[in-house]
């Protein structure tokens, strides 16, 4: 693996995409449930990669914010930022730039309150989301 591919990688991980699936599915599903037709099919797939990218921030964000305990638990020592492969600063533009860029999609392709309410829930994510896998 080249080092281009070990830090698209180690960038990948700190969304942890496997919770972030989790929270994104629930998400469509209540954007299927809240509405009595189907939702248009471009609002779907904006909305889900709007939450998805603003999770993955919060996850990243996370990762720091969790740095030293993760360094020593077995679970999640591997993290990027556990390990010291991505410093503060790295990790702090990735999540503002995956953040930024799925807060734009929510409001340009979604709406306002889409957007308000992910940007508050970014908020909790970045505190709760540490019981990842």
């Amino acid at each position: 693996m080249n080092s281009a591919t070990s830090l698209v990688q180690q960038y990948w991980t700190l969304t942890k995409p496997r919770v972030v699936a989790l929270i994104v599915f629930c998400a469509v599903i209540g954007m299927f449930l809240s509405v009595s037709t189907l939702p248009p099919w471009r609002t779907v797939l904006a909305a889900t990669l709007g939450i998805w990218l603003v999770a993955g921030a919060a996850a990243a964000f996370n990762c720091l914010v969790e740095q030293k305990i993760d360094s020593v638990m077995a679970r999640t020592r591997a993290r990027p930022t556990a390990r010291g492969e991505l410093g503060t600063w790295q990790t702090l533009l990735f999540s503002a730039a995956i953040g930024g860029v799925g807060v734009w999609v929510l409001y340009a392709w979604v709406n306002a309150l889409t957007m308000w309410l992910t940007v508050a829930t970014f908020c909790g994510l970045c505190h709760c989301i540490h019981s990842d896998s």
